[in-house]
């Protein structure tokens, strides 16, 4: 029952900053499978491993090329998660052409807000560095410049290389908790 502070070396490990990624892949790209499975089951529209399958699978079983805009997810199985999935859908067909023609550090912080990421996230246990990681990958996106293009193609080579990059800071040290240190 101690508190305690997180805070580590693995930006581009976040779950936010993988969830962000595979939207702007998704945004760049709407035929990436992966990063469309990544999106589905993720905070965004949250499909359970049942709904996600039941997408990329036909009524005997055989898997098939699920296409964000065509496939239907049914109904009477998955009532919730097919009302979140066509939410998605309509949200990610206005917003999309917007989005490809601005700049990265804009088009991260308009797909946080038009997808309600930032409002998903603050509702997440660690919701303050979940967010100042959001924001730090705003922040790095500025620094950076470029296209979104761009920048997801060089967000993805160092998710790959598993570079390190500090998360955000969001204690003080007048904050009353537990911080630990480890030296590797």
């Amino acid at each position: 029952g101690l508190p305690y502070v997180v805070a580590g070396r693995a930006l581009y490990d976040t779950l936010e900053v993988r969830d962000l990624a595979a939207l702007v892949r998704l945004v760049l790209e709407p035929s990436d499978r992966r990063a469309l499975a990544h999106v589905l089951r993720g905070p965004l529209v949250a499909l359970s491993e049942g709904g996600l399958l039941s997408l990329f699978r036909d009524e005997e079983g055989r898997p098939f090329a699920f296409d964000l805009h065509g496939s239907v997810l049914d109904r009477a199985a998955f009532p919730e998660e097919a009302a979140r999935l066509e939410t998605f859908r309509r949200r990610f067909a206005e917003v999309r052409p917007t989005l490809l023609r601005l700049r990265a550090p804009e088009a991260l912080r308009r797909a946080m807000q038009w997808f309600d990421l930032d409002r998903v996230t603050a509702a997440l246990p660690r919701a303050a560095p979940r967010l100042g990681n959001l924001d730090r990958l705003v922040h790095i996106a500025q620094e950076r410049g470029g296209s979104l293009f761009s920048f997801s193609r060089w967000l993805e080579r160092r998710i790959a290389d598993e570079t390190d990059e500090p998360e955000a800071v969001v204690f003080s040290a007048e904050d009353d908790a537990i911080r630990l240190l480890t030296i590797h």
